[in-house]
């Protein structure tokens, strides 16, 4: 579902920076404890993501139309790892109907041209029919983008090419298409057309450049996890630089594309770049130290 909060915060600091739209998930983010409790600051800037996720958001745009061929190819999929009712068809149709990936192609599809339709207005890069059935689209949602005016690999590509006029984008009124509990959750006075048959609804939500990052970044999960792309965290076995603890390092589960790095669950210091690099030769460095003590 697209997010719910604006993403651009009303507090902003003196010199107009403002914290990564990521929150608490920013790669960048500050953690620190005090009296016992995790606090997790966002990086500030003065764009929509900080530099981690600003790349974060091109790497899952050049990722996403392999996910959605994948989606396509496999649909008929009997030993999918994707959750969701599938649909047999007669003796003369046998080939079944994988829902959940059907259902995730289609939002992909949705998600994706809608805010193509913006970039294609603000850069002019369509003709004046075109242009119209694309501003249609994105303010009102794409309900037959099973046939987009444009491939969704080259909408991938629009939006890759001009990333930082995506992050720009002010906030208006897009269409989101979610299910009725998630519905039930938006801000009181949201416009919201319930289907209780179906159990979907379509909401207008106020949406900008920040938040057409936050669903790439959904989108990009969300098709990991349905295809089974999904790996997991690994602990490092080494000490902490900044607590000196032990068996308190984790490198997250980067099976996304992100830049490596790893935290420590004890202090919460990250170790980005040329610092993780170090951590890495330390360990390794630690490890042969042991092995020729045993010796």
């Amino acid at each position: 579902m697209a997010s719910t909060i604006h993403s651009i915060p009303a507090d902003r600091d003196d010199g107009g920076q403002r914290p990564c739209a990521r929150g608490d998930r920013c790669i960048n983010a500050t953690v620190t404890f005090t009296g016992g409790q995790r606090i997790i600051e966002p990086a500030l800037g003065y764009r929509a993501l900080c530099d981690a996720d600003r790349e974060f958001t091109l790497r899952c745009l050049e990722q996403l139309p392999a996910y959605h061929r994948e989606l396509g190819e496999r649909i008929g999929d009997k030993s999918s790892t994707g959750h969701g009712p599938k649909v047999s068809g007669s003796k003369n149709a046998p080939i079944p109907i994988n829902l959940t990936f059907d259902t995730l192609r289609v939002e992909l599809v949705n998600v994706i041209s809608s805010w193509a339709g913006r970039i294609y207005r603000v850069a002019g890069l369509a003709g004046r029919e075109t242009d119209r059935s694309l501003e249609d689209r994105a303010r009102y949602g794409a309900p037959f983008a099973a046939y987009p005016d444009q491939p969704f690999e080259e909408m991938c590509e629009t939006l890759a090419a001009r990333l930082d006029a995506l992050l720009a984008l002010p906030a208006e009124p897009m269409t989101r298409t979610m299910t009725t509990v998630d519905a039930d959750d938006l801000p009181e006075g949201t416009p919201v057309r319930r289907n209780h048959w179906t159990g979907t609804a379509e909401a207008i939500l106020e949406l900008d450049g920040g938040d057409a990052a936050l669903e790439m970044f959904r989108l990009n999960a969300r098709c990991r996890w349905t295809l089974g792309h999904t790996g997991k965290d690994e602990k490092i076995a080494g000490r902490c630089f900044s607590c000196d603890q032990l068996d308190v390092l984790v490198r997250p589960d980067l099976s996304a594309g992100l830049e490596d790095y790893a935290e420590c669950s004890a202090c919460g210091t990250r170790y980005f770049g040329a610092e993780y690099t170090n951590l890495l030769r330390a360990v390794y460095e630690a490890e042969l130290d042991k092995l020729r003590h045993s010796a």
